[in-house]
């Protein structure tokens, strides 16, 4: 069983309810199994609230042709997805994204970015938090509701679903690691020691904490927009590493000089000229009297 995200704008969900299905635009169907859960969201428009809005059951998937039923007239829709409902809320479970940095108060590593496009399955992780919100947020109306058939009310299922994650995620984690979360020292950075991976953090483009500064440099071109830069004018070898672009207002853009180091204190140790930069991009800042900028990325997308 398989969690997954589906977006459904304002306008479209009264139709999405009534008929029990959801439309994709794209050509290639995503690998969809009957039983998946699919967790719908209705998309921030107008100031209405945003979040998950129905947890439907995936059935089956229909091919859009000439006596297709389709409601929505805001695209072409290739492909309608039958679904049976578990249960619809009144109100959305949002996430609370953040307005600066996109990333979820309540889901610790969750970005917006994260769950954008129509449909996409969750890691076993994002599962977790998913289904621990909801059941926190709306534990009144599970209990109310009962699934089809009225065999079991929401709330069980849901505490079943949750401890079936919960054994799946167990077993997706190699016995080598020792479980789902693992502190590794970076002792001799750059070296050939057997270390390979830092503790589990399970963002979406790095499952283990970066052990160098190849890991930041990554981390920082997926995360780029959120950490509030607009984009890269140039990325070098020789220092500094990179110049970026990031609004100094409403209508202006600055030009940053950045340096990537694993921990922030690095550049020090490394003999950077401190005239020759303006940020430092870190995972781990361990500078407290930097005369630079620091961007912490291990704060910043990994809160504890």
């Amino acid at each position: 069983m398989n969690i997954l995200y589906a977006n459904c704008k304002h306008e479209n969900w009264r139709a999405c309810k009534t008929h029990d299905i959801f439309g994709l635009k794209q050509k290639r169907l995503p690998a969809l199994e009957a039983g998946d859960i699919s967790l719908l969201r209705v998309t921030s428009h107008d100031n209405q609230p945003y979040g998950v809005k129905a947890m439907w059951r995936f059935d089956i998937t229909e091919k859009v042709g000439s006596e297709t039923f389709v409601p929505w007239t805001d695209a072409d829709y290739n492909w309608v997805v039958h679904c049976t409902p578990i249960i619809d809320f009144e109100q959305p479970v949002n996430e609370a994204f953040m307005t600066s940095s996109k990333v979820s108060k309540k889901m610790p590593a969750l970005f917006a970015t994260r769950i954008m496009g129509s449909i996409g399955a969750l890691k076993p992780i994002e599962s977790i938090s998913y289904i621990d919100l909801i059941i926190e947020e709306k534990s009144e109306e599970l209990t109310a509701a009962t699934l089809e058939g009225g065999e079991q009310d929401t709330l069980s299922y849901m505490r079943d679903v949750l401890a079936t994650l919960r054994s799946d995620l167990g077993h997706l984690v190699s016995p080598t690691l020792g479980g789902t979360k693992r502190d590794v020292t970076n002792t001799n950075e750059g070296s050939d020691s057997p270390t390979v991976v830092g503790e589990r953090i399970e963002l979406p483009i790095l499952n283990y904490a970066p052990i160098n500064e190849q890991g930041v440099v990554l981390l920082f071109g997926f995360y780029l927009k959120d950490l509030g830069f607009s984009h890269l004018e140039e990325i070098r070898t020789a220092f500094p590493d990179a110049v970026g672009m990031r609004p100094k207002d409403r209508r202006r853009l600055e030009r940053v000089r950045i340096e990537f180091e694993f921990k922030s204190r690095n550049f020090q140790t490394h003999g950077h000229p401190v005239e020759g930069c303006d940020v430092i991009i870190c995972w781990e800042d361990n500078w407290p009297d930097c005369p630079l900028e620091v961007i912490e990325l291990k704060s910043q997308l990994a809160p504890e």
